[in-house]
């Protein structure tokens, strides 16, 4: 949540893949991020595009194809120019901490 502006949802965990059912609502210009990893390394990347006052739907499915999938999973929230804002790291183990680690 960064002021009026969020991005709340539940992520569901499968051998090869993160799925992301979360809603998104914009106050201003918005953007939303998922990144999935193994350990440290990077395996998925997506994004919304910019929302601008308006909320919905803002799903993703991130790939994880590695032998036991992602283990933890990045989601943030940047303004217009893609400046950092609001971020939470969040593992497989069923936890989410505030901050990109």
């Amino acid at each position: 949540m960064y002021g009026a502006s969020y991005y709340e949802g539940t992520a569901s965990w499968s051998n090869r893949s993160v799925g992301i059912d979360a809603s998104f609502k914009a106050s201003n210009c918005r953007r939303v991020y998922a990144r999935a990893f193994a350990g440290d390394t990077s395996l998925d990347f997506k994004s919304s595009s910019t929302w601008c006052n308006r909320s919905g739907p803002a799903d993703f499915t991130l790939a994880a194809n590695v032998v036991g999938g992602s283990d933890n999973i990045w989601v943030y929230m940047t303004d217009e120019n893609q400046n950092y804002l609001d971020g939470q790291t969040c593992y497989r183990a069923g936890y989410c901490i505030d901050g990109l680690h």
